[in-house]
């Protein structure tokens, strides 16, 4: 059996649970799935438990740092070890997930100046003569090992033969210590050595000669920070601004125009949203733009409504305005246009942040294919129930159509403290794509149609029938 070898982890990256701030209930849940994967019962996991119990990136990540020290393959990994393990990968996550809009921008600038060509890869010889530009004399060994280990930092996939990438170099800075590129004088005792030194130099754009650098390799460590203090306060940080060079670079589609009949018929405004250098990126946080506002889904917005719960377990009322003409505006159900309600597209969170695409599932659900036949909301929802209505509970929903003729799936939120002013959206779903309903938003299944897959339980379910008046609410589902 594989065994795993935790010691020197623990050296090596002191890590505790206070370093990624650890909940009581997050400690308790990592206790808790300690003893799930120890299957028998002594105490101590091994690599094989590991692999029965975890699955996906958390194994991977876990793994990962393994490797780096199972030398002998020999070990066990107590809870305690387990936690702090786990709180290490943890850490890892957030700390890619930090990486400021700022930082990017400033080492997007930085890629670009070194880029000569503007191909996305900077070759040995381009940042060679980057670090030569900037005053920096180091030897042809000392710039290859720097330019390799700029090239080593990222995944495989960013590992690319033609240089290294955008995202290498991202990776590089951020890793290494992203504090000292955002602000080189408040960090310097974090500096204590030539590679950090030279990484500063280069995003900071600060020119340093052969002879300080000489004056630098000479001297101890305590040394060392002194003279790195007194260098860096002395010489002036440069600002490197690579916008027009960006420009040139894109300028046939910047300015493009395609035109007909003595008009123009197509066109680039003069802006360019975003270089997007080569390298891996997120999908989601690739197309997160901050110049778009929320996009808010079509929806009826009917002041004046009174919800009236109903008594022992029986649907109440929804009674809205007599003036109200019960059409109901239909849009595409996106995780863009759900999250007016606080729902989402499952699919859709793939692509996102760890922590913004788990949920906790509070009770015990089923997940079950249901037909809804063609006329099922005549017999059924008119016929036998008294007319559509709109309901909540504590558990979540996941709705999936699994034909193209679905129907509509009808979401509801309070837009007032008082519970007044109703907003009311009919989506269409995508045929195989899941709507994630958090427990507690307000919903229908009243105008599906076809076949479903979803997931339920069977709690407490809060219903309530929408009225006009006296009279059920006739409603329209109209297409704008």
């Amino acid at each position: 059996t594989k065994l795993i070898l935790l010691d020197s982890l623990l050296q090596e990256f002191q890590i505790c649970r206070m370093s990624v701030d650890l909940s009581n209930d997050q400690y308790q849940q990592l206790i808790n799935m300690f003893n799930i994967i120890d299957v028998d019962r002594d105490g101590k996991i091994t690599v094989s438990e590991l692999e029965q119990g975890l699955e996906g990136p958390t194994l991977n990540a876990i793994l990962s740092l393994l490797d780096q020290v199972d030398k002998d393959k020999d070990g066990r990994m107590d809870v305690h070890e387990f936690v702090e393990l786990v709180s290490k990968c943890i850490m890892v996550e957030r700390r890619e997930e930090r990486v400021s809009e700022e930082l990017q921008d400033s080492v997007r600038k930085l890629f670009s100046k070194m880029d000569n060509n503007g191909n996305g890869f900077v070759l040995l010889n381009e940042f060679t003569l980057h670090l030569q530009n900037q005053g920096i004399m180091m030897g042809k060994n000392s710039v290859r090992a720097l330019y390799e280990i700029i090239r080593s930092h990222g995944r495989k996939q960013d590992k690319n033969s033609k240089g290294f990438t955008y995202q290498n170099l991202l990776n590089y800075i951020a890793e290494e210590n992203p504090a000292h590129f955002q602000n080189v004088d408040a960090d310097l005792g974090k500096i204590d050595n030539l590679e950090d030194l030279l990484a500063a130099a280069a995003v900071q754009g600060i020119d340093l000669t052969q002879d300080e650098l000489v004056d630098l390799a000479q001297v101890d460590e305590v040394e060392f920070k002194q003279n790195l203090t007194q260098l860096m306060r002395k010489k002036s940080i440069k600002t490197i601004d690579t916008g027009d060079e960006e420009m040139r670079r894109w300028q046939p589609f910047v300015n493009f125009r395609r035109r007909a009949n003595r008009k123009t018929i197509m066109c680039s405004p003069n802006k360019l949203i975003k270089d997007v250098l080569p390298g891996q990126y997120n999908l989601a946080t690739m197309v997160q733009f901050s110049d778009l506002p929320p996009l808010h889904p079509l929806h009826a917005e009917i002041k004046g409504c009174i919800w009236i719960d109903g008594d022992n377990g029986k649907p109440g009322q929804l009674v809205f305005p007599t003036s109200f003409d019960g059409k109901i505006p239909s849009d595409i159900a996106t995780s863009e246009t759900l999250a007016y309600y606080g729902a989402s597209i499952a699919e859709s969170s793939k692509n996102l942040a760890s922590d913004q695409a788990n949920v906790f599932v509070t009770t015990r659900q089923a997940i079950l294919d249901f037909t809804y036949d063609k006329d099922y909301f005549e017999i059924w929802v008119k016929g036998q129930v008294g007319g559509p209505g709109l309901e909540y509970h504590e558990f979540h929903h996941l709705d999936m159509p699994l034909e193209q003729d679905s129907g509509h799936w009808l979401i509801a939120k309070w837009a007032d403290e008082d519970k007044t002013e109703l907003h009311i959206t009919a989506f269409t779903v995508p045929v195989r794509h899941t709507l994630y309903t958090p427990g507690g938003v307000l919903h229908t299944n009243n105008f599906l149609k076809g076949t479903w897959r979803t997931m339920l339980a069977d709690g407490p379910i809060f219903e309530a029938k929408m009225m006009s008046g006296d009279e059920e609410l006739q409603i329209e589902i109209t297409k704008e």
